[in-house]
């Protein structure tokens, strides 16, 4: 059936449509011409450029079709007789983000919520969602310096959706599908004939006049596989196959990453791909007078030779190129003309991976956040969250970003080093294979608010690990290893801010080769399992503010080379278990302020090689017995039951002191010095 008549509807009434032409694509935005013809020597094309244009084909039966979208472009061209030309490009409502670039965070949602959040900035919004399948949640997804409409296009090619365009009057409305067999049926096209002729676009009934078909070699299988670190021992690879009736149709493509971490939906994904290498398999392209055929519909084709030809097909592709002649030459006959491209109705469609997903080159930096009041924000990975410097809608708390793993200089089963960065670091941020949605921090870097411990570059030759304590550190707060190299002055500082702990699990070997210096502000307690051994070369002081306690178990062996001096302020007891020995090589003092006794369970010697002088101030008493000898200042008494002088008896005799000589301390032996291990 032909077309009776085409109009144009938009911002400029004097327009009246010449000459259309579109292009349409299942999955991409459509693009339309038309050529309006207008008496008026110019037009206001601010008025037109982004405005709504309708395009209208009115068939002679009274149906119509339209062709609605956005004015994307105006072009004056040459004058068509007397008219003057004008042609508008028109766009879907989807094409004008395109026109709007951003760097967004989207945590926790599914592509279409995704993409409802894109669409809510754009106020020619129209689109439904007519889905067959459930989709999950994507952790993180980052749109990175890209376009609205790239963002959203490459979302929807990595879940295998796609979408075509259903136009009314004045409004045009995306749908968003993912399975071709609950596509629309085109209107009238069902069973079209087939019709071959060698004329024009001039044809009275609707059918397909041109047919051609092909087949194509493509892959017949698809393999993937990823990683997920909380399951580093999990094979992930997955697959789809579906070999091809061909030699060679059964050659794979293998890929990685492939971008996600649950089998499950990597099996959807490589079917996905899959079944996008092979749309194309089998195709049809034709030429038709049918109205209404658009991509994204269906249609059937009866009466071709080849019976295998015969049947349900989906459009993917339409160029459509209807023209009427000028209204001063009165002829109102209009041509049409539909190219199309097709595949068999049982081939799903899926859309190839078309548009670019960006990649961050190189490294970026990012500040680490987490929740109000904290200081340290983690989980059990050592994974902390950022906000990147170009995200603008980042409220700087522990919702901004995802978790970001943290490289570590070495990291290994419960061992390795662990250092993490603290909410205000500024850290260094990669990308596993450049992409936006794989974080990684890698350092930390020292920015105007986060100086260096040690002031530059006056400490240039410092360098060390300074901490900060938390929480409610101050300046003066932190754990510290720092190491100064400047020749001459080299030291190494520990500090402990409260409590240090040493484990040594077997020798421990120390050797200063000058003084050492140890002050303990309260008390001082060790132990030893075994030997005490020490060796001082000179001298040894030792101040004892208050009592001193000795508990030996075996025997005290003390030998002083010179003078040994004790001066004890109050008293001074010493007991003796068995013997007491005291054997002085010259004098032997002893002198007491007040009483001295002398008490013996028998016998008591006092022998002097030649004098013996007992002197006393006032009386001397000898006493055996009931005999007596009393020396005092008025005389001699000597008293007994009988006295003898010069008869009678003979005096005793003791055993004489022979002490015992002290044995001999045993010699401490030296150290053993530490010694390099690499020599």
């Amino acid at each position: 059936m032909p077309v009776d008549q085409i109009l144009l509807k938009c911002a400029e009434p004097t327009l009246m449509a010449h000459e259309f032409s579109g292009h349409e694509s299942l999955g991409q935005p459509f693009d339309y011409r038309v050529v309006g013809l207008t008496p008026k020597s110019s037009v206001p094309m601010r008025k037109l450029v982004g405005s709504t244009a309708t395009v209208q084909l009115v068939r002679p039966d009274g149906g119509s079709r339209f062709f609605n979208g956005v004015v994307a472009r105006v072009v004056a061209l040459p004058p068509v007789g007397r008219m003057h030309a004008y042609e508008l490009t028109l766009r879907p409502w989807l094409w004008l983000l395109s026109r709007r670039a951003d760097c967004r965070i989207y945590q926790d949602k599914t592509v279409v919520e995704i993409i409802k959040e894109v669409f809510a900035g754009c106020t020619q919004l129209a689109f439904d969602v007519d889905l067959s399948s459930s989709y999950l949640s994507w952790p993180y997804c980052v749109q990175y310096r890209e376009t609205d409409f790239n963002f959203v296009q490459r979302l929807l090619e990595q879940e295998g959706m796609y979408y075509y365009f259903r136009h009314e009057d004045d409004r045009h409305t995306m749908v968003i599908v993912d399975d071709s067999m609950h596509l629309p049926d085109a209107p009238g096209c069902d069973k079209l004939p087939f019709s071959p002729h060698t004329g024009g676009g001039h044809i009275g009934r609707e059918a397909i006049h041109e047919w051609t078909y092909s087949e194509q070699l493509e892959s017949g299988a698809f393999r993937h596989t990823d990683y997920d670190f909380e399951k580093p021992s999990s094979d992930l690879v997955t697959q789809a196959r579906n070999a091809l009736p061909y030699a060679h149709g059964d050659r794979e493509i293998y890929d990685y990453p492939g971008e996600y971490t649950r089998p499950g939906e990597g099996e959807r994904f490589a079917r996905v791909r899959l079944e996008a290498q092979q749309v194309g398999v089998r195709s049809s392209d034709g030429q038709t007078s049918a109205h209404g055929l658009a991509a994204g519909t269906h249609f059937s084709i009866a009466g071709h030779p080849s019976e295998e030809q015969n049947g349900r097909h989906l459009v993917v592709m339409t160029q459509i190129h209807v023209s009427q002649a000028t209204h001063e030459s009165g002829d109102a006959e209009v041509s049409f003309e539909c190219g199309f491209s097709a595949i068999p109705e049982r081939v799903p469609f899926r859309p190839m991976r078309l548009a670019y997903k960006p990649l961050v080159q190189g490294l970026q930096t990012a500040v680490v956040v987490g929740p109000s009041g904290e200081e340290i924000h983690t989980d059990k990975y050592g994974r902390v969250k950022v906000q990147f410097h170009w995200d603008r809608l980042g409220k700087k708390d522990e919702n901004t970003s995802c978790w970001l793993r943290v490289a570590q200089p070495w990291a290994g089963q419960r061992w390795g080093m662990q250092a993490l960065p603290r909410i205000g670091q500024e850290v260094v941020v990669d990308f596993l294979e450049g992409d936006p949605d794989q974080p990684i921090v890698n350092g930390c870097v020292y920015n105007a608010e986060q100086m260096p411990p040690y002031p530059l570059p006056d400490n240039k030759t410092h360098s060390g690990w300074r901490t900060h304590s938390s929480k409610g550190g101050g300046v003066d707060n932190f754990n510290e290893l720092r190491f100064e190299d400047k020749k001459g002055s080299e030291y190494v500082w520990v500090q402990a801010e409260k409590t240090w702990y040493r484990l040594v699990k077997e020798d421990a070997y120390e050797e200063i080769r000058n003084d050492e210096h140890s002050t303990i502000d309260r008390d001082r307690t060790w132990k030893i399992g075994r030997d005490s051994i020490g060796k001082i070369g000179r001298d040894r002081m030792t101040e004892i503010g208050g009592d001193a306690h000795a508990s030996i178990g075996g025997e005290a062996i003390t030998r002083i080379g010179t003078v040994a001096d004790l001066v004890v302020g109050s008293n001074l007891s010493i007991d003796a278990g068995g013997n007491w020995s005291l054997n002085a090589g010259g004098r032997s003092d002893l002198k007491t302020g007040a009483n001295f006794a002398v008490d013996a369970g028998m016998n008591v010697h006092v022998k002097a090689g030649m004098n013996l002088v007992i002197e006393a101030g006032a009386q001397i008493t000898i006493k055996a017995g009931p005999g007596s000898i009393i020396i005092g200042p008025d005389g001699v008494s000597i008293t007994g039951p009988m006295v003898r002088i010069n008869s009678g008896g003979s005096p005793g005799s003791g055993s004489g002191a022979s002490p015992k000589s002290p044995a001999s301390p045993k010699a401490p032996v030296d150290a053993t010095k530490p010694a390099d291990p690499l020599g």
